[in-house]
C-alpha cells in the first residue's frame, strides 16, 4: 500500500493507460455493445449533478425537482401522467429496488421471472431472501405467459417481464403479463433497462 497519494496528473495518466486496453465499442473488434457512448451533454449533466443526493431534499432541492420532472415526462410519454418512481444508477439497482418494494409491500417472497431475465434478479433474490421461479421461453424467445399465470400462488410477490432481453433484445408480451397481474392481483415489474 502506498503511504501517500499520487498527484492528479499521475492519476489521470494511469487511468488513460488502463482504459486503452478496453475494446472500442464501435470498432471491428466489438460485434455489438449494449452500452452506447453517451452524448457529451449527458456527460456534462452527470458531472454537474454527480455529487447530489436526491434523498437529502433540504440540501439538494434542485436534484429532487429534476427527478420529479423526468419521471413526470417519462410518465406522459408512456400515457401515465400520474407516474411515480425513482431515477437510479443502473438496471441492476432498478431491479433490486423493484423486488424490494414488491416484497415489502406484499410481504410475499416468490418472484416469477422469465428464463431470459438479467442476472441481477438472482442477485436481488439472494440479497432480499426471495425465491425465484424461472418461467420458460416460447419458440420466439418471449416468456410463456400461460406458465407464469399457472405458477402464481398466494406466495407470489411479483411477476417480471423483460422489454429488451440482454442477449437478443426480445420484448415479452407486457400487455398479456399486465392482464395476468391485474387478474391475479400481483405486482408486475417490467425490466426495460438496456445498456
Amino acid at each position: 500500500m502506498m503511504e501517500r497519494g499520487e498527484s492528479p496528473q499521475r492519476v489521470l495518466e494511469e487511468l488513460v493507460k488502463r482504459v486503452k486496453v478496453d475494446v472500442e465499442r464501435f470498432s471491428f473488434r466489438a460485434l455489438g455493445s449494449m452500452c452506447p457512448k453517451p452524448p457529451m451533454i449527458a456527460k456534462i449533466a452527470y458531472f454537474i449533478g454527480m455529487d447530489g443526493n436526491v434523498g437529502d431534499r433540504g440540501v439538494w432541492k434542485s436534484i429532487a425537482e429534476l427527478e420529479e420532472e423526468v419521471i413526470e415526462d417519462l410518465g406522459c410519454l408512456l400515457s401515465n401522467p400520474n407516474a411515480v418512481g425513482a431515477i437510479v444508477s443502473c438496471g441492476t439497482e432498478a431491479n433490486i429496488t423493484a423486488l424490494w418494494a414488491a416484497r415489502n409491500y406484499t410481504g410475499k417472497r416468490e418472484v416469477i421471472v422469465p428464463a431470459s431475465c438479467h442476472v441481477s434478479f438472482y442477485k436481488a433474490a439472494d440479497l432480499l431472501g426471495l425465491k425465484i421461479i424461472k418461467a420458460p421461453l416460447k419458440s420466439d424467445y418471449t416468456v410463456d405467459v400461460d406458465y407464469v399465470k399457472r405458477k402464481i400462488t398466494n406466495k407470489t410477490a411479483a411477476i417480471v417481464g423483460i422489454a429488451g432481453t440482454t442477449a437478443l433484445g426480445v420484448v415479452d408480451s407486457i400487455a398479456e403479463l399486465s392482464e395476468v397481474a391485474l387478474e391475479k392481483n400481483v405486482y408486475l415489474h417490467v425490466d426495460a433497462a438496456f445498456g
